[in-house]
């Protein structure tokens, strides 16, 4: 099968349809230029024409994106907020304690050694969530198991004072 291309205002052809491919992979026409065989009731454009006629294939579309992951930087800030206001209530359990051990309480005493330990190990919650909170809310692209496991630890941390004031409570003579 023959092949006339019109091209640069000019009528070229004919040429066999392989020959037409060879012509548009070297440039010397455009794939919009139109073409037309014996067959066609009107010019089309020539990558048209010989994809119809199996000369060339067209190429699949593109893959979709992929989805964007999640990301929750809400609850990193809240994750985040919740570790910097438990700075000032360590604070006041610190205090606390000294007064405690003021008041007469050993630094050997069990309960006091336990319950100091017990604090260390809840402040370095309080740490890790803030971490975590401060790592979900700047990096956009985080999972959310990042602020999900911020916020799990600041409210283990919260569980872990309101546990220390009320044992502190209950030490007092």
């Amino acid at each position: 099968m023959n092949v006339f291309i019109h091209s640069g205002g000019q009528q070229l052809g004919p040429f066999p349809l392989e020959e037409a491919l060879k012509k548009l992979s070297s440039g010397a026409v455009s794939a919009s230029d139109l073409a037309w065989h014996e067959g066609m009731p009107t010019w089309a454009p020539l990558r048209q024409v010989l994809e119809a006629n199996k000369v060339i294939s067209t190429p699949p579309p593109p893959p979709l994106p992929a989805p964007a992951q999640p990301s929750s930087p809400g609850l990193g800030i809240v994750s985040f907020v919740i570790a910097v206001a438990g700075f000032p209530i360590w604070l006041g359990i610190l205090i606390l304690a000294g007064l405690f051990h003021a008041q007469g309480r050993g630094s050997q005493d069990p309960s006091v050694i336990a319950v100091g330990l017990a604090m260390f190990g809840v402040i370095g919650i309080n740490i890790v969530g803030g971490v975590l909170g401060v790592v979900a809310s700047i990096n956009k692209s985080s999972s959310t198991t990042r602020s999900i496991l911020g916020a799990i630890f600041n409210f283990l941390q919260v569980l872990g004072i309101i546990l220390l004031i009320v044992v502190g409570l209950s030490m007092r003579k």
